[in-house]
Parts: C-alpha cells; sequence; structure tokens
C-alpha cells in the first residue's frame, strides 16, 4: 500500500481506459460516442474536430476523411 504523497509501484489500468492518439490540445468542448459502432467524436477550443476508432484490443486510429450534414 503506498502512503500519503508517495507514488503506487503497481502501474494498473483498473478501468482499461484508452489514450486516443493525436489529443486535442486545447480544452474538450463535446465528446460522444457512436451507439452503433467504437467511434469516439470531439470537439475542442483549438477549433478541431476529431474522431477515434477504437478498436477491441484499446488502441485508437483517428482521422476525419468524410462528413455531412443532417437535416436537423
Amino acid at each position: 500500500m503506498a502512503a500519503f504523497g508517495m507514488a503506487s509501484a503497481s502501474n494498473t489500468n483498473p478501468n482499461k481506459s484508452t489514450e486516443v492518439v493525436s489529443p486535442p490540445t486545447d480544452a474538450v468542448s463535446s465528446l460522444s460516442f457512436s451507439p452503433n459502432a467504437n467511434y469516439l467524436v470531439a470537439t475542442s477550443w483549438d477549433n478541431q474536430v476529431r474522431c477515434w476508432e477504437i478498436s477491441r484490443s484499446g488502441t485508437s486510429v483517428g482521422s476525419v476523411l468524410c462528413s455531412a450534414w443532417k437535416d436537423d
């Protein structure tokens, strides 16, 4: 057990979180997961839109190659 102010010897990831490639360089203003696939989209204050495909192994690939407007 680590004492207060000391780092733990174990470097575990209990939530199995994923660090995305090319994260925003400024604050994230919105974050959305696709209900149909393993996609994550973020907008940020650096005026960028980023989209990542999250694989089952936890790796991410990100590129916005296409876009479209919805009627609403």
